[in-house]
């Protein structure tokens, strides 16, 4: 008999047959790029957020769209957000070397660069050590519809973690960005982003220059339904029957999020025998928790006194009123202006998101420590 391999993956894009649903989300987002119109997609970490984008990019058709995806996670300098736009479109609108060789001499003429060509890969690198001038900016920005005309095809520009840009001088790149943006026909925005507080001031806050920029679209949760057909289609194509009280325990756990439920399916595959039952489930989470137990040590030795306090809480009692009297004094918090900042620098880590411990194997990870 064949040796059959683990069939769900967590933390990479997946697409297709690893793709759970979501499909009016992939219409509507297709259809809206499609005809030109701009979109603000968010959604919580580890969400699917990617996922969808790359399924939706399945549905386009490429003799007539070229889509360009620019991810902007981490992103330090102005010099590597130039060089990143750069390096996508040229890659997305010109496959073939000798094609895109030309068309960066020709198209590029502010921006001093050079193509470097290594192990098969080929890669714009920017020429001098000073951050780009706000000329070489705007034509970075200039970018997409100049490629657009060259190549007589719709580009959809795609930027992913685009609330990252605040860490640049936000304002003033917005404002740059906008100011090219808006003039583009031939082009459609996709501006994808994983902190839903920052995303909102960007483009909901009338001070700032994208406001009202596009259409929003949020996505959540996959509903139980989807994903209890999909779990189940998955064991059962490996030769492992799950029960259906097993299922309803991966998804109460799970809450349907994308990564989380995922990820416990992956531990529950290997750590299980041909029949899924409920403890199952509970072995699997355990497994899963001792195997991250390093990276959770780290979150807590970065965390203060105050901010452990408040974790605990949140994972012993979620259902507790925050600011309540019994709460703040069960968890040692002094005051509800300490919860306040407590939490506030929480969110700001992105370890909790209203008022829920993000993660909950680091949940069940903190409940452990009562035990000990």
């Amino acid at each position: 008999m064949q040796e059959q391999n683990n069939p769900f993956k967590y933390g990479i894009p997946v697409s297709k047959e690893d793709f759970v649903n979501r499909e009016e989300e992939c219409k509507q987002l297709r259809s809206a790029l499609l005809s030109g119109q701009n979109v603000i997609l968010y959604s919580p970490r580890k969400m699917g957020k990617t996922s969808l984008i790359e399924q939706t990019k399945t549905l386009i058709p490429g003799k007539e769209v070229v889509v360009a995806y620019t991810d902007l996670f981490g992103v330090s300098s102005e010099k590597e957000l130039v060089k990143k736009i750069v390096n996508s479109l040229f890659h997305a609108a010109y496959p073939r070397l000798s094609v895109f060789e030309e068309a960066v001499r020709k198209i590029l003429r502010k921006i001093p660069v050079k193509i470097e060509i290594l192990k098969g890969t080929v890669t714009v690198e920017l020429l001098g050590e000073k951050k780009p001038a706000t000329e070489e900016l705007e034509e970075a920005f200039d970018l997409p519809e100049k490629i657009a005309e060259n190549i007589k095809k719709r580009v959809i520009m795609v930027f992913d973690e685009f609330q990252d840009i605040t860490e640049l001088n936000g304002v003033r790149i917005e404002k740059l960005m906008r100011a090219k943006f808006q003039h583009h026909k031939k082009v459609s925005y996709l501006f994808a982003g994983s902190k839903t507080s920052i995303m909102r001031t960007i483009f909901a806050d009338q001070t700032h220059a994208f406001y009202r920029f596009g259409t929003t679209m949020k996505i959540g949760p996959i509903s139980k339904q989807d994903f209890t057909g999909f779990i189940k289609r998955k064991f059962e194509n490996t030769g492992k029957k799950i029960t259906l009280e097993s299922i309803e325990k991966i998804i109460e756990f799970s809450k349907g999020h994308p990564y989380f439920t995922q990820k416990l399916c992956w531990h529950l595959w290997y750590t299980s025998k041909r029949k899924i039952e409920k403890q199952d489930v509970n072995t699997a989470v355990e497994k899963s928790v001792i195997s991250d137990a390093e990276f959770y040590e780290e979150i807590w030795a970065s965390l203060t006194p105050g901010q452990r306090r408040l974790l605990t809480g949140l994972a012993l009692q979620p259902r507790a009123n925050k600011y309540s009297i019994d709460f703040i004094s069960t968890f040692g918090l002094r005051s509800a202006s300490y919860v306040k900042r407590a939490t506030a620098a929480l969110e700001k880590k992105r370890v909790i998101e209203n008022w829920e411990v993000t993660d909950p194997f680091f949940t069940e990870w903190i409940k452990g420590l009562e035990g000990k």
